[in-house]
């Protein structure tokens, strides 16, 4: 091996190094990011009619570490709405 490669492979070692704890320091910490969540309906009464099916898109913010809200805002997380668990109150669904 040439001294010159064993440079160019030092430094490219170092730099990946580096480049991995930057990126493991900076997604370690707590952020708060705006996400799109998708809402799917479970248990739907048939006196009860959704517009577009039985999934529905919201934007939402949530706060988490960074690793969470990366993978959050290439993957969307999935949230069921179970309508046997909600309370209506005033012509309006309340689901907890």
């Amino acid at each position: 091996m040439s001294l010159e490669y064993r440079k160019w492979l030092t430094f490219s070692t170092f730099v990946l190094i580096a480049g991995l704890l930057w990126f493991f320091f900076k997604y370690k910490e707590v952020y708060t990011q705006h996400v799109a969540v998708d809402v799917l309906w479970v248990n739907v009464p048939s006196n009860v009619k959704l517009k577009d099916g039985l999934s529905y898109q919201l934007d939402v913010e949530l706060t988490g570490n960074g690793f969470n809200l990366l993978k959050a805002s290439y993957v969307a997380p999935i949230v069921e709405l179970d309508f046997q668990k909600y309370v209506y109150n005033n012509g309006d669904y309340f689901f907890d």
